[in-house]
């Protein structure tokens, strides 16, 4: 019995113990099982966003999505080339195109997730999960060039948004900018070549520019509304407690919550004594060799909205897995709800945590409780 034979005598008794109907039942929740599975591996098996490998994948990815899209400008869907071979290979562009799209969404979703707050940049991930979803669907696949050339281009922006920051080991305005002019230039030169192989000025401008121009935007409008994850740094912790003390290369968190309180970081419900302060810890993510200043942003709710009393500096340094490690702290504050606000210079939120102030006497401390990172 050779192995085609196998393959048919065990789907024969597959569909014998089974039942073919059952089997036709499950199978439209194949793409869907496969989906989640492939995000659950790339969320497990991503490297750390400097990783040269992760940086040059990503790179290989874009090159052969934007390589695809210009053939489909030139020979469009449905062209059969004469020999067997390329013709094979000119059928899968659709599904390489897929492939490479998919993979790279998949990617920037799990790093834009893991850069900002959810509450501050729900619209962005929002938008990009469902283009995730619609690349695994025919919609996708049966629409024009303007839909690929949109995500092509949202790709490009998100790659160039934390390559250049990890490449300079800095990050700011200006590099945003040049995120979005070298995302144009990759477009601007595809037109141009687009253009001087025989493709119609207007269909470049139709399918590739105006997607394109949109996409750019799209992403000034969510910068200037300051819901664009900070990319490549990341909040790895942030709590509140009664106090924080450096010993060696440890720092001693002193918090009042017990620690089989796991879910919350540190004293979120914070009993003030006469003299105490509030401190705020943080661990940040940033890649080797980067180093920039960040900020804590204090606000009391009042008046029907945040008010800020305070924005302490930070200077922080890259390269330690578990992050970059400081703190800061206040004093004079007033019983309330407040929360804190760890953002960059151009005001991105990389985290927030909301806690509430309530004054007890001198006498009513409670136990302390000692953390250490």
């Amino acid at each position: 019995m050779d192995i085609r034979d196998r393959i048919e005598h065990g789907r024969e008794r597959m569909v014998n113990f089974v039942g073919e109907e059952r089997i036709s039942r499950w199978r439209k929740f194949v793409p869907a099982a496969l989906f989640a599975s492939g995000f659950v591996f790339d969320i497990v098996t991503l490297g750390r966003i400097d990783s040269i490998s992760t940086m040059a994948g990503h790179g290989l990815y874009l090159a052969a999505a934007v390589f695809i899209l210009a053939s489909l400008f030139v020979k469009p869907e449905g062209w059969q080339p004469e020999r067997p071979w390329l013709a094979r290979i000119v059928a899968l562009r659709q599904e390489g195109l897929h492939f490479f799209l998919g993979g790279l969404l998949n990617a920037f979703v799990i790093f834009y997730f893991k850069s900002g707050t959810l509450a501050n940049s729900f619209l962005l991930l929002f938008l990009l999960v469902l283009l995730l979803l619609a690349n695994e669907t025919s919609f996708f696949r049966s629409r024009g060039l303007a839909l690929k050339s949109t995500l092509v281009m949202i790709n490009l922006v998100s790659f160039f948004l934390y390559l250049l920051p990890v490449l300079v080991g800095g990050r700011g305005g200006w590099l945003f900018v040049a995120s979005l002019g070298l995302a144009i230039l990759v477009f601007t030169l595809m037109g141009a070549a687009l253009a001087g192989s025989g493709v119609a000025i207007a269909d470049v401008s139709a399918w590739l520019y105006v997607p394109g121009c949109l996409v750019v935007c799209a992403f000034v409008l969510f910068y200037a509304l300051r819901i664009l994850p900070p990319l490549p740094l990341s909040a790895r912790y942030i709590g509140v407690y009664h106090k924080v003390e450096r010993d060696g290369g440890s720092y001693i968190l002193h918090r009042q919550t017990p620690l089989w309180h796991f879910w919350v970081h540190g004293d979120v419900d914070f009993a003030a004594a006469p003299g105490d302060r509030i401190y705020v810890f943080a661990r940040i993510f940033a890649p080797r060799g980067f180093s920039e200043r960040v900020f804590l942003r204090f606000q009391r709710w009042g008046t029907g909205k945040w008010l800020t009393s305070d924005r302490i500096g930070m200077g922080v340094s890259g390269g330690r897995d578990l992050g970059w490690r400081g703190y800061a702290y206040k004093k004079n504050y007033r019983p309330g709800d407040w929360r804190v606000l760890l953002e960059t210079p151009d005001g991105l939120e990389i985290g927030r945590l909301n806690f509430r102030v309530r004054k007890v006497a001198a006498n009513g401390i409670s136990e302390d409780y000692v953390e250490v990172h």
